[in-house]
């Protein structure tokens, strides 16, 4: 098992990313959010999509560590991490609107939302012996010119309510 933290170019703070053998984790936190959004800044990589290249960074580094490929096409890595970072942002929006209404944590709305909020801090990616969803992303990579623009909308339209963890 192996730990890793990327350092990001745009915001100098730490994407955490976690390499276990058939398995990674990513955390959401803001340098990843900021990553999602507004890519890098390295020659060549402006037309390139934010989730790819950062699927293509974890495939090398994977490669690095365990000296085999990592059995997650790229574009389904790529799908899984932007998809759960917008989950976890627009969860976080409507814990904070309820908040903001008066709810309680108990009420199901609210009470649905930090479910998933939960669920989605830590993106497990795993290969298809690990992974019992590993197929929905797969799928869904064969439709991505749909589908990650739409989620890449969702970066936008759910600004960050609390200070993440860095």
């Amino acid at each position: 098992m192996s730990k890793q933290k990327h350092i990001d170019r745009i915001t100098k703070e730490l994407m955490m990313i976690r390499y276990e053998n058939q398995v990674i984790r990513v955390k959401v936190n803001k340098a990843l959010i900021d990553f999602l959004k507004h890519g890098s800044p390295q020659k060549g990589t402006r037309k390139k999509e934010p989730s790819y290249l950062l699927s293509a960074y974890i495939h090398k580094t994977y490669q690095e560590h365990f000296h085999e490929e990592l059995q997650i096409s790229k574009h389904s890595l790529a799908l899984e991490i932007l998809i759960h970072t917008v989950c976890y942002l627009m969860s976080d929006f409507v814990i904070t609107w309820g908040e903001k209404c008066r709810l309680s944590p108990s009420n199901k709305i609210v009470a649905f939302f930090t479910y998933i909020k939960n669920h989605a801090q830590i993106i497990d990616c795993g290969e298809k012996k690990q992974d019992n969803n590993r197929f929905v992303f797969d799928w869904l990579s064969h439709i991505r010119l749909v589908v990650s623009p739409l989620f890449r909308v969702g970066l936008f339209l759910f600004p960050t309510q609390k200070k993440l963890d860095k």
